[in-house]
């Protein structure tokens, strides 16, 4: 009858499309479907994806520590082209351990030695970083040959561009450079010399010695009741 026909021309069809027809639900799913083996391959995306954000989180709650010996470190976790909280090495070569990240940058050109650190948002390029000299975080040392034991703080740039030419930086070991200090290369700053905290620096700094630049601070006593009172009229 119509009926049987209908049913006999609906399984034609659903196999020629390679599916067939569930006894429960009636509805047309895969013929090579397997639950079981759905299951498992669910189950192990899953698995990975969880490592992966594990691992994930992991490097960017810790940074990155690298070992390599003089060699290109050009690392297939650590290249061009990754995720957003991932540091960037674009042929740097590391002598030893460094500890590198989150979100580095470290250019063509850029030399780390035993014990470097490189934190945060920090960029490197055509720099010789020296054994134990950290640049901690949001700083850039471009063209500069830093010794070891250089402490680089945060905000701090060397000015290595005047438009035309790029100069060298040179920092001797042991100097402390302050916070949001600019060293308008070229420039050297002496071993175990000092930049204070805020400074432009624009001629060469002693060993030993403390290089600063600043305007006298001035404070205004009740300005904020006078703006206050003007604003209010």
């Amino acid at each position: 009858d119509a009926m049987a026909r209908a049913v006999e021309l609906r399984a034609t069809i659903l196999k020629n499309r390679g599916l067939e027809e569930d006894e429960d639900t009636g509805e047309a799913v895969d013929a090579d479907y397997d639950l079981e083996e759905s299951f498992i391959g669910d189950l192990a995306t899953r698995i990975r994806k969880r490592r992966a954000a594990k691992k994930e989180k992991e490097r960017f709650t810790k940074g990155l520590d690298m070992k390599r010996g003089g060699t290109p470190a050009i690392d297939p976790d650590f290249t061009k082209g990754l995720g957003e909280n991932d540091s960037v090495l674009d042929e740097v070569i590391i002598q030893g351990t460094a500890t590198i990240g989150p979100y580095a940058h470290l250019r063509k050109g850029s030399v780390l030695e035993e014990g470097v650190k490189v934190g945060a948002f920090a960029e490197t390029k055509n720099s010789n970083i020296g054994s134990g000299s950290k640049i901690p975080h949001l700083s850039y040392v471009g063209d500069a040959d830093l010794e070891e034991n250089v402490n680089f703080s945060a905000g701090s740039i060397t000015v290595n561009y005047d438009g035309k030419n790029k100069h060298k930086t040179e920092i001797k070991k042991g100097a402390f450079i302050g916070s949001d200090v600019m060293l308008v290369a070229p420039i050297t700053v002496g071993e175990g010399a000092m930049i204070g905290a805020g400074s432009v620096i624009t001629k060469d700094v002693p060993a030993k010695a403390l290089g600063i630049e600043r305007n006298q601070q001035k404070n205004i006593d009740g300005y904020m009741d006078r703006k206050q009172s003007k604003d209010e009229k």
